[in-house]
């Protein structure tokens, strides 16, 4: 049906009259974007910079995102199954360089309540000044053995994206949870 070419005329010239995803740019390449419904004009995608031999200085930045559970255990949960908790924090610098930090503990657990601590050290090479961390959590039950990888209880969540801290710091944030 796209091979139509009453089809293919349409669709091109839809994409040449609105601006569409790809543009011809200076070089006679294609350059990815989009088109802003709002203005209707077409904005490029930020590209990564082009190595041109002379490197730019990168910022190592290093902290601890400490991430605390509370537990509440409302479901049945055997008395001797696990709890897992694991944070997962993504950084995204302002110059577009992306890295990926995460931690898996088990919990302590007390009669109808459990807690656990997830820090994650680390230790980033930023490409420019400034940008956010982005946390994503999962607390989840085990059988006794941690070998079943049948799961009876899951909770998953994210929290509020972060400024990336200052050098040394240590990010404490709490998260309830009930299973």
């Amino acid at each position: 049906m796209l091979n139509h070419p009453l089809v293919r005329a349409l669709v091109l010239g839809a994409m040449a009259a609105s601006g569409s995803a790809w543009a011809v740019g200076p070089q006679k390449g294609l350059v990815p974007g989009f088109l802003d419904a709002k203005t209707g004009s077409f904005i490029a995608a930020t590209q990564p910079a082009v190595a041109t031999g002379v490197e730019s200085p990168l910022a190592t930045l290093g902290g601890t995102l400490a991430l605390r559970f509370n537990i509440t255990l409302k479901s049945s949960v055997p008395s001797d199954w696990k709890i897992q908790c694991s944070q997962v924090a993504t950084a995204i610098d302002s110059g577009g360089l992306t890295f990926q930090n995460s931690k898996t503990v088990l919990a302590t657990r007390s009669g109808s309540t459990a807690t656990c601590q997830v820090n994650i050290n680390y230790s980033w090479s930023l490409n420019g000044a400034g940008g956010f961390i982005h946390t994503n959590w999962t607390v989840m039950t085990l059988d006794s053995t941690l070998t079943n990888t049948l799961v009876d209880v899951l909770a998953t969540g994210s929290m509020p994206s972060i400024e990336i801290p200052a050098n040394g710091t240590v990010t404490s944030r709490t998260v309830s949870v009930t299973l």
